[in-house]
């Protein structure tokens, strides 16, 4: 599969210890070679949801949705993103030359997902680096490159107000606040706020 990279503006960043600089960030989908690197990743994530979610591991200590009894076997299951390149789609973020986080973004059907083109499975960046722009940048530029109609949510908890307020500031900018939101239950039971809007 070829590289894709996408290139997103320059950003001004500070504190990071390294004083005030001027950075490239970009995005990549991941391939076979590098997909260890979301992979990386995927452990801190999970604790994160954890917290929002007020959640305990699993019987063998594995913050995961499933009974996966190492942090190995949970991100092993996470490699059919890379056998599916016409509907899965596994971004690696970059920032200061480094990757700092991951999206994960899946094609879906009109007839399956109630007209939607796109749905943003996962989105996470190191704590060093939120509240930067970074994050705001990159998932512009992602919905730029897949036009199309989209859909993502959010956990509804309160724990999670800073994520929502995230959205809607994004969305906001982005489509100048022409985008759905509404509160439903997903299959699995959980309260979401889930947002709908076109980047077409």
């Amino acid at each position: 599969m070829i590289s894709v990279y996408i290139k997103v503006d320059y950003c001004e960043v500070r504190d990071l210890k390294i004083g005030r600089i001027v950075m490239d960030i970009y995005v990549k989908i991941a391939n076979e070679s590098d997909f260890f690197i979301i992979k990386n990743f995927i452990p801190l994530f999970r604790h994160y949801i954890g917290e929002v979610y007020d959640e305990l591991p699993n019987e063998y200590g594995v913050f995961a949705y499933d009974d996966s009894k190492t942090l190995q076997e949970m991100c092993d299951k996470r490699e059919s993103w890379i056998k599916n390149p016409e509907t899965k789609f596994p971004i690696i973020i970059y920032a200061f030359n480094r990757p700092v986080g991951y999206m994960f973004v899946s094609k879906v059907y009109s007839d399956v997902f109630e007209g939607n083109s796109y749905f943003l499975e996962a989105l996470f960046l190191v704590k060093s680096v939120r509240r930067k722009g970074i994050g705001s940048l990159v998932v512009k530029q992602v919905f730029d490159k897949f036009k199309g109609k989209w859909e993502l949510n959010t956990s509804a908890s309160e724990r999670n107000l800073e994520t929502q307020s995230f959205w809607r500031k994004v969305l906001n900018e982005y489509r100048c606040g022409k985008y759905k939101e509404f509160a439903a239950k997903t299959e699995d039971g959980s309260e979401k706020i889930i947002f709908r809007f076109d980047s077409i």
